[in-house]
């Protein structure tokens, strides 16, 4: 998947794989209370819920760099 442009459908694909999350740039499936999840997370890291994702149009969703 390195390099894929983020659109709607990829974001439901992910979802549809059981991911919940973009940490750092890669798609990550979290195992624990997602909150849980958040709060481990240090200062440096970045997150996007893919939930979220879903009411965001294709050309912002393009702007996100996906390294995995």
């Amino acid at each position: 998947m390195t390099g894929e442009i983020f659109t709607r459908k990829t974001v439901l694909g992910l979802m549809n794989s059981g991911y919940q999350v973009i940490t750092n740039g890669k798609p990550e499936k979290v195992e624990i209370d997602l909150w849980d999840y958040i709060l481990m997370l240090g200062d440096d890291d970045s997150i996007l819920v893919l939930e979220d994702l879903l009411s965001w149009t294709d050309r912002q969703l393009s702007l996100i760099s996906k390294v995995a």
